[in-house]
């Protein structure tokens, strides 16, 4: 099976300024849940511009489905890929439902208002979410985490294979931080959709996530399983920060303590 997306030998940087990225190499198959973890400033989010074609390699080539993105139109990609920013600011009192039926602009004409299906192609989405009770709600109203399971949502309603998100249980508390890990895995594993995943949370990602990458200073420091990837050397390398790592009694998973 081709990846999904493969980011190939990719360099870029903004106008003659220093590398923010160079000699990513990484290919992300079907269903498959991949954490990019990194300090400030290593690159993540330009990771996920660039899978989303609104950055353009200045080194290499990305490819979704095997296509160069570079070569694909904006109508094209939102049908493949799904964005979920940090944030999103809506300046007027949008429904729930009218937020996630956004998601199917791909598939409409420029003058053309949503169909039956499209209205029942985001009811779903926002069921996939558990997040259907807020449909006729405004989207102000909803909480951090209840609003980002609506944003999940609005992804899911573009149908894509791909969906990139930007730290999205930044702002949240620990319980929906895990309640938002819970449901990007569920999704993951129930429609193969791929998703890359950029956070700071090592150890919800390390609970969720098949693959760990770290990034550091735009290069790529560290890629594997969870168990592989998340040490004290590898903290201590990316983060610059002294920590002990061993597993979690429950989970199994890595657990960090900062020393």
């Amino acid at each position: 099976m081709g990846a999904v997306i493969r980011f190939d030998n990719v360099g870029f940087r903004y106008d003659d300024s220093s590398w923010a990225l160079r000699n990513i190499r990484l290919e992300a198959e079907k269903g498959e849940l991949i954490g990019i973890l990194g300090a400030n400033g290593s690159g993540k989010t330009t990771l996920l511009k660039l899978g989303n074609g609104l950055l353009e390699p200045r080194e290499g080539d990305v490819l979704l489905k095997g296509k160069s993105v570079s070569s694909l139109s904006r109508l094209h990609i939102a049908r493949e890929v799904a964005m979920v920013p940090q944030e999103t600011h809506f300046y007027f009192r949008f429904s729930v439902l009218e937020v996630v039926l956004m998601g199917r602009f791909p598939y409409l004409g420029r003058f053309q208002f949503e169909g039956k299906r499209d209205v029942e192609l985001a009811r779903g989405a926002l069921e996939a979410a558990h997040a259907g009770e807020f449909a006729n709600r405004s989207i102000h109203e909803l909480s951090g985490g209840e609003r980002q399971r609506v944003l999940i949502a609005r992804a899911l309603a573009q149908e894509p294979s791909l969906m990139l998100l930007d730290e999205p249980t930044a702002f949240l508390d620990l319980k929906f931080k895990k309640e938002i890990f819970e449901l990007i895995s569920s999704l993951v594993r129930s429609r193969g959709i791929t998703a890359l995943v950029v956070s700071h949370d090592i150890e919800l990602a390390s609970k969720y996530c098949d693959r760990i990458i770290m990034l550091k200073e735009g290069q790529m420091a560290f890629m594997g399983s969870p168990h592989e990837v998340i040490t004290s050397e590898s903290i201590k390398h990316v983060y610059d920060c002294a920590a002990v790592v061993d597993q979690n009694p429950v989970t199994g998973a890595p657990r960090v303590s900062v020393i």
